[in-house]
């Protein structure tokens, strides 16, 4: 059954991946951290102007 809406689709995903947070509840958690070029996520929550940035990018391509 498809998900209605991405925001659904993220949440679930973020649900489902790893704690990063060392055990923080779900309503304590960044929706959005950070990646080291290596491709690691670094727990450290992402601003709301990156978020901005990121979801401006994506919606125009």
């Amino acid at each position: 059954m498809p998900l209605k809406f991405p925001l659904e689709a993220w949440l679930l995903f973020r649900r489902k991946g790893p704690d990063i947070t060392d055990g923080a509840s779900d309503g304590e958690r960044p929706l959005f951290v950070g990646m080291s070029k290596a491709g690691r996520l670094t727990g450290q929550e992402l601003s709301d102007k990156a978020v901005w940035r990121l979801v401006t990018r994506a919606s125009c391509c």
